[in-house]
């Protein structure tokens, strides 16, 4: 083990010294990529479950963790290299859980090893982006413990691609029989996480186009028909002296009144059951204004350029034609 946890420490220190590395950091976990450490954890002066413990998020780090990752330390500190398995470093959600008036101090058992809360880091999503947005969370130092596959995480100060050479040259001087997944930028591992969101978007864009389309075509349909059953109307409006512009204001006023229903009615039921999915799903928020407003536009305009068209036949019917049919 020491001589695993030694390897590790000794090749994030030579790629370090690479001229266009800023900093380096060893996690067993890495953010959003889908894993996640569960640990049995006691905090000291809480009421514990039947169960006798809590189950927490945890990763092992190494000390420059939290700069690599961008994490501020809002209280406290990060871990010093005189940290061993008596220090912990815990998220903002873990201390509101457990210590309302302040985590700093506090003693907690992570599997019947204690340790003291030296410092608290602002909440992030941790395993995936769907995940509730303040799962309890902490950090023990990397020398707390070892396992045989472990995370270097490295910032670039220059294109991150042209260090991918590098850094397995380095992998490979130092144990050539040692397996090397494929480097990944942390862009790509975000937006893996968000696959599922992303096809499940596409899917409900989908559905939603083509309802739109269905919506436009059925408009058209009815407002043709409707048209073409009041040719005598109108031709007999015309006769009279009706201007096409006063067709064209007749029909559509008839087409939008429709239209105007319907998406009134679809808001009603669009905020009803936003309300419902906010009060049953955590982490799901009302309805945007936006969204409602920017559909409510679009549906509009289509309907209005479906329903122009039959308008605009109406407006040039031969009022002579219409009388005779008549």
């Amino acid at each position: 083990m020491i001589e695993g946890r030694q390897f590790f420490e000794q090749l994030a220190g030579q790629v370090a010294v690479e001229p266009d590395v800023e900093s380096v950091a060893l996690a067993i976990d890495l953010p959003l990529d889908g894993s996640i450490w569960l640990n049995m954890v006691v905090p000291e002066g809480v009421e514990l479950p039947e169960t006798g413990h809590f189950l927490a998020h945890e990763n092992r780090v190494s000390v420059d963790y939290f700069d690599v990752m961008r994490m501020p330390v809002l209280r406290g500190r990060g871990f010093t290299e005189t940290d061993a398995n008596d220090a912990v470093v815990v998220n903002e959600a873990f201390e509101q859980r457990f210590w309302p008036e302040g985590a700093l101090g506090k003693r907690v058992d992570i599997e019947g090893q204690p340790a003291r809360v030296v410092g608290v880091v602002r909440n992030a999503k941790y395993r995936n982006l769907g995940e509730a947005p303040t799962p309890i969370h902490f950090w023990r130092p990397w020398e707390a413990g070892y396992t045989p596959a472990a995370n270097l995480i490295v910032r670039a100060r220059s294109e991150p691609s042209e260090l991918v050479a590098t850094l397995r040259r380095l992998v490979r001087e130092a144990d050539p029989d040692l397996p090397v997944l494929e480097p990944r930028l942390l862009s790509e591992v975000v937006g893996s996480s968000s696959e599922e969101q992303r096809a499940a978007s596409a899917l409900l864009a989908l559905i939603g186009a083509v309802s739109l389309s269905l919506a436009v075509v059925g408009i058209y349909g009815v407002l043709s028909f409707v048209v073409s059953r009041r040719t005598g109307e109108v031709g007999l409006r015309v006769a009279l002296g009706a201007k096409p512009r006063d067709v064209v204001r007749l029909v559509l006023a008839q087409g939008m009144r429709m239209v105007l229903v319907g998406v009134a009615v679809g808001l009603i039921l669009a905020f009803a059951i936003a309300q419902i999915l906010a009060a049953t799903f955590p982490g799901v928020e009302a309805l945007d204004p936006l969204a409602p407003a920017a559909a409510v536009l679009l549906l509009v305009g289509c309907a209005a350029a479906a329903t122009l068209v039959p308008a605009l036949r109406a407006s040039r019917v031969d009022p002579m034609v219409a009388l005779r049919a008549e």
